[in-house]
């Protein structure tokens, strides 16, 4: 993640997790609370690894955990992931139209597997939530537009729950069979035949009145083949950003814990983060080897070391022995205050960024 989308982000949630500081201890900055869980969502580590890179308490760092997740998707949800209505709609079937070819098209469903460490305790529970890949997982359902952007999403279902369930156990079920969404506007094609909105899905979903599926294999006329054809091209978007979301967020492919509600949460979070960025253009960076950068020096501190991996995309384990992680705590914590990043994107005093808040933009100008 770029700098300023870091910092920006941080001003936007910074009012939600910020800590006084008190007469028996100074509160950690917001900057170093939303990094340190940045950092957690796109590299998977545990609470005790990232505790350690950041030389604060494991317990901190899930503190951290639950007030930033919460603010991700308290502040920035209703902004960033939100079913798109008017123009902002009709730039959605244009730009399937554009790519596909498929008139009033406004999205592509489909849903992915979210790995967690273990079954959730209770009973015969554990048996749901194992799936036919043979480890425990809830499902995530998405409906994407034609740039991999999340317009809805729902997760929490047991992993051995086939997709077609899983759309009909949905909010977004319920509202679309209620009329709210999917209903307008309606189109007049060649012919005189009339198209209502939709969106596509694979064979796994059943023929609902918004929701359309490729025809049978089998004795398919040209025209009904070059439907498919282009029904298939456009099911890749959602692929394709399967693929991003997990590459950006390597801890909904390692795990997310047993608690479902929680796992749940950790899930929306990742998929508002996801549209940020892609809304704000931030491309997947080359996976590098932290190894390979430049090592931690008197004036550079770990904690700061860190945060910088989460800006340049570096996102693999330190190689460092525990004994050189403990010297550079030392150093860290016996270091002027005015110390700064060498060489990275933060060059400022992580304590006293100064926050530019005018660098990003969401879809609405704000």
């Amino acid at each position: 993640m770029p700098k300023d989308l870091f910092l920006w982000l941080c001003s936007q949630i910074g009012h939600v997790v910020v800590k006084h500081d008190t007469k028996f201890r100074r509160a950690v900055p917001v900057e170093v609370r939303v990094g340190a869980i940045l950092f957690r969502l796109t590299t998977g580590m545990t609470y005790f690894n990232v505790a350690d890179r950041f030389g604060i308490g494991t317990s901190t760092v899930q503190e951290f955990m639950e007030d930033v997740v919460d603010a991700i998707i308290s502040v920035m949800g209703p902004r960033y992931l939100v079913w798109p209505s008017g123009e902002d709609m009709e730039q959605v079937s244009q730009g399937f139209m554009r790519k596909v070819g498929l008139p009033n098209w406004q999205g592509a469903i489909d849903g992915t597997h979210i790995r967690l460490r273990q079954g959730p305790f209770g009973g015969n529970k554990s048996r749901d939530y194992y799936n036919r890949k043979g480890w425990y997982s809830v499902v995530l359902q998405a409906i994407y537009d034609s740039n991999g952007i999340f317009l809805d999403m729902s997760t929490g279902m047991p992993g051995c729950v086939h997709d077609s369930r899983v759309v009909t156990r949905s909010r977004f079920y319920d509202t679309a069979m209620a009329g709210a969404v999917l209903a307008e506007p309606v189109i007049t094609i060649n012919r005189g035949y009339r198209v209502r909105p939709y969106i596509l899905g694979d064979q796994g979903y059943q023929m609902l009145p918004w929701l359309v599926k490729c025809y049978p294999p089998r004795g398919l006329s040209v025209l009904q083949w070059t439907f498919n054809e282009r029904h298939i091209r456009g099911r890749l978007i959602i692929e394709q950003a399967f693929g991003q979301l997990k590459a950006r967020f390597p801890i909904l492919s390692l795990g997310i814990g047993s608690s479902i509600t929680w796992g749940a949460k950790v899930v929306h979070a990742c998929c508002i983060l996801h549209n940020i960025r892609v809304q704000n253009r931030v491309q997947l960076p080359e996976r590098r080897n932290i190894a390979d950068d430049q090592p931690p020096t008197a004036t550079l501190s770990l904690m700061s070391w860190a945060l910088t991996s989460i800006c340049t995309g570096g996102v693999d384990d330190c190689v460092a022995s525990k004994s050189s992680l403990f010297l550079s705590f030392q150093i860290a914590f016996h270091a002027a205050a005015s110390t700064k990043v060498i060489g990275s994107p933060f060059d400022f005093d992580i304590r006293d960024a100064s926050i530019n808040s005018s660098i990003v933009t969401d879809k609405n100008g704000n």
